[in-house]
């Protein structure tokens, strides 16, 4: 899951869908399409890398809370920041957001199946 969170997110920040969705299951890659409207096949536009503002891109600070679920997925909880890291707090000063991954294991590894932001503060993940 590390190494997926470490080279997801970067491909988010980039906007270079193509290497984004190769790290996403299928089922993943069709809520994702629901969810934002778009059309996967034959869209000339997600092959356009397209970099996000640097206040705007998601820094990968930490996992939390990884947890196997009832479905065999494994949920974790990714922080993740837009701000530089000597600029950071707490949760709760806004610099900070957690958001539940759900990763389904692969022959190489994890692959994303879905996110859910924002993540409950309760102890438990949001499934």
């Amino acid at each position: 899951m590390v190494a997926n969170v470490c080279e997801y997110h970067p491909c988010l920040n980039a906007y270079d869908l193509r290497r984004e969705f190769a790290l996403v299951t299928d089922n993943g890659l069709h809520r994702f399409a629901l969810r934002f409207g778009i059309t996967i096949r034959g869209n000339a536009e997600i092959a356009i890398p397209a970099s996000l503002a640097e206040g705007e891109r998601f820094l990968p600070r930490r996992i939390d809370d990884v947890r196997v679920l009832h479905d065999g997925r494994v949920a974790a909880v990714v922080v993740t920041s837009n701000q530089p890291l000597e600029a950071q707090g707490s949760l709760d000063d806004g610099f900070l957001q957690p958001t539940t991954f759900l990763f389904v294991a692969d022959d190489v590894g994890y692959l994303v199946d879905d996110d859910v932001a924002p993540f409950t503060t309760n102890g438990a993940p949001t499934p």
